[in-house]
């Protein structure tokens, strides 16, 4: 069982989706959490339900993120774990993309992960050491049409979780990447909305569309995702650094080429 009693968690991106799960999850299991985000009442509504402090702060301004963590610290203490789930995306290709689209993808997703690790390094080598968990995308591993801001901007992640790992580490900071495939939040509504307009299909047949390749044939739950960071961020993970956690249901296994082949592909 993961006991997270006595830790102090600050997570980003808790409004919705990954982060709101992760910092219920970590209240639960008995950490203090700072919850940041852009949106102040989602963020209030959050604090008022399962008790973690909300923390406005656009992620991409260092000042913000400043304020942010330090106040978590004086209000409660220290600081021990960080995750960085906070993303945007803009579609369009390499010639399609608006310059001031792909600055606010690559500020926000990227340069925010960055921000916030800066400014959470030296509370987290005041505790003795830490873990900070960066939530990347399948997409980083893996290219999809018209996302190059997104795909560029979670690739980039990854490089960053194994920089700090390797200079950090001497310190115990541990630093590790979660790369999920389709999960059933906020953010895949668009695509999923697309979807049911394009074939006239439902919502839930637009999820099966999307999923119908993977060998678990389904998107994952926001709390699913939560586990592997709870997991990763916790003791239960103390030799774990440098690493890149896939929960895509399988998803980047499959070979494209032989889809054809294949007498389930068309099944799902």
């Amino acid at each position: 069982m993961i006991d997270l009693s006595g830790k102090i968690a600050f997570v980003t991106g808790g409004g919705s989706g990954i982060g709101d799960a992760v910092v219920r999850q970590f209240i639960a299991l008995g950490a203090k959490v700072g919850v940041a985000g852009r949106r102040t009442a989602v963020l209030e509504a959050l604090a008022k339900d399962c008790g973690a402090l909300p923390l406005t702060c656009d992620v991409s301004d260092p000042n913000a993120v400043d304020a942010a963590v330090t106040a978590l610290v004086q209000t409660h203490g220290g600081l021990d774990i960080v995750v960085n789930s906070a993303g945007i995306t803009h579609r369009g290709n390499a010639e399609q993309i608006s310059p001031e689209d792909w600055r606010q993808v690559l500020d926000v997703n990227l340069t925010g992960a960055l921000n916030v690790c800066r400014r959470a390094l030296p509370e987290l080598r005041a505790r003795g050491g830490g873990a900070i968990v960066n939530v990347s995308s399948v997409g980083g591993l893996t290219a999809a049409a018209s996302a190059v801001a997104y795909s560029t901007s979670k690739a980039g992640m990854l490089g960053l979780s194994r920089s700090l790992a390797k200079d950090f580490g001497k310190h115990n900071i541990r630093v590790n990447t979660v790369c999920p495939g389709w999960v059933d939040t906020p953010m895949v509504k668009g695509a999923l909305d697309a979807l049911s307009r394009i074939h006239g299909i439902s919502r839930d047949e637009a999820k099966g569309l999307l999923s119908r390749w993977s060998p678990l044939g389904r998107m994952a739950e926001p709390v699913e995702l939560a586990n592997c960071i709870t997991f990763l961020a916790s003791a239960m993970a103390s030799f774990v650094t440098g690493a890149v956690l896939v929960a895509d249901g399988g998803q980047s296994i499959v070979d494209l080429g032989l889809l054809p082949l294949d007498p389930d592909a068309g099944v799902r």
